[in-house]
């Protein structure tokens, strides 16, 4: 009797080990990117004393805001298994069609109106190809971010197109309110209702769940081609409007930013995802990866630092994301990808948890 229990007790020991030692890492990593955070800003600032001033910190502030709000479609986009790589087209076609109307004696207003629009249409596109009609997101969005490059470029002929006058849409991404960038503050704000809807809204579980099994979902009632075809048109009006505030900051559209946000926009998506919801993206991840970015870029840019140094930083960054994205969420949804494999997983146990996930 003592040979044959001393296996199971070894067995359980050890299962409690691996589950200890799988908690602790998975603590560690969700505040990982608070602890790079502040060690980057102590590293940085005594370097160059210059970084830890108010002003260098609202500059910062300004700066991640926009891109931060480019990032949000994509967030929710990637988050439910999908992938968006024209985002940053739409930013650049969205401030090309604001300079151009803006230019020809429009409201400036009304060209924002219009270049957000357009962004709209993009999405609706991306929306009915990948949502409705279950073409893959990869080959759909590449189509039309060439198509947006293409457009954009044609518009200014390859330059920059500079504002004669940006008007309220420039008071707008250049205002302070109490020294702090008016674009920050509703950057924040927009962020807290997205953490709002991602969390603690059914809609939100929707989507992550929809990355893991979209039968499961299917099965119980939700309508999964119209969750996908909803999260394309928010990119395209995201990345529009932040297209149009960049072109705002910048006084001129220009059709070739995209390269520039590409990569960054990526690294704080799956950088963001080693937080929070551990392998998965998330708002708050997202926000937090677009601040260490932001920082990243102006503290290197005053110590000196040659431009290769943080494409190189940049894409270790981005690495760790997608590694952890992928291992994080393997660990987390493993019941979940027993369906997706065909393998038997207990029916009732699964569809239990699904339903309580997503009530």
């Amino acid at each position: 009797m003592t040979m044959t229990n001393e296996p199971s007790r070894t067995r359980i020991l050890l299962h409690f080990l691996r589950q200890g030692v799988s908690g602790a890492l998975h603590a560690a990593m969700r505040g990982s990117l608070v602890v790079l955070l502040v060690l980057m800003c102590i590293v940085l600032g005594v370097m160059e004393p210059a970084f830890v001033s108010l002003a260098n910190a609202v500059d910062v502030w300004r700066t991640a805001s926009v891109a931060a709000i480019m990032y949000v479609g994509v967030t929710w986009v990637i988050a439910s298994g999908e992938i968006d790589v024209c985002f940053m087209d739409v930013a650049a076609l969205a401030g090309m069609v604001f300079a151009v109307v803006a230019n020809a004696h429009f409201s400036p207003l009304f060209a924002a109106t219009l270049a957000i629009v357009v962004g709209l249409g993009i999405g609706l596109c991306n929306g009915v190809m990948v949502g409705l009609l279950g073409f893959p997101s990869l080959i759909v969005t590449i189509a039309s971010g060439t198509f947006a490059h293409s457009v954009a470029t044609i518009l200014g002929h390859g330059q920059p197109l500079y504002l004669d006058s940006s008007g309220v849409v420039g008071s707008f991404a250049n205002g302070a309110v109490a020294g702090m960038p008016l674009i920050g503050i509703v950057a924040v704000l927009f962020y807290a209702l997205s953490w709002f809807v991602q969390e603690r809204l059914v809609i939100g579980h929707h989507v992550y769940v929809l990355a893991q099994n979209s039968m499961a979902l299917r099965q119980v009632g939700v309508r999964t081609q119209w969750i996908r075809f909803g999260l394309f048109v928010v990119s395209g009006v995201m990345s529009a409007a932040a297209g149009v505030v960049l072109a705002g900051t910048l006084n001129s559209g220009n059709p070739m930013i995209g390269g520039s946000f590409f990569l960054d926009g990526l690294t704080a998506v799956f950088l963001g995802a080693t937080v929070i919801r551990l392998g998965q993206p998330n708002i708050i991840g997202t926000g937090l990866g677009v601040i260490i970015l932001a920082v990243l870029v102006n503290g290197l840019a005053l110590v000196g630092a040659p431009n290769f140094a943080r494409e190189i930083v940049k894409g270790v960054l981005l690495l760790l994301g997608v590694i952890v994205a992928v291992k994080g969420g393997a660990l987390r949804w493993t019941g979940f990808q027993r369906l997706r494999a065909g393998e038997p997983a207990p029916a009732g146990d699964d569809q239990a948890k699904l339903r309580r996930f997503t009530a």
